[in-house]
């Protein structure tokens, strides 16, 4: 399967589409498609936990992240943790 650097951009890749408003997602150019790629995207959530496991802050900021009603659109991407 592919390692974790393919898997975070293909996960990357698949937010980008999912909140992507341009008219062919993912656009690259949207106001979300640039602030994804810059990492400071309203809609998309990217948890990195330590030793592939996650904190119970950060388990904190998902369930904070998932229950704001402003953002339409939510992702939220963990990278390589332990299920």
């Amino acid at each position: 399967g592919p390692n974790g650097g393919e898997q975070i951009a293909l996960a990357l890749g698949l937010a980008q589409a999912l909140i992507c408003e341009g008219t062919k997602a993912p656009c690259g150019v949207c106001g979300p498609c640039i602030r994804l790629s810059k990492g400071n995207s309203e809609s998309a959530l990217i948890i990195r936990p330590e030793r592939r496991q996650i904190r119970a802050e950060q388990g904190e900021q998902i369930r904070h992240f998932v229950s704001l009603r402003a953002v339409t659109r939510q992702v939220v991407i963990v990278e390589n943790v332990q299920w």
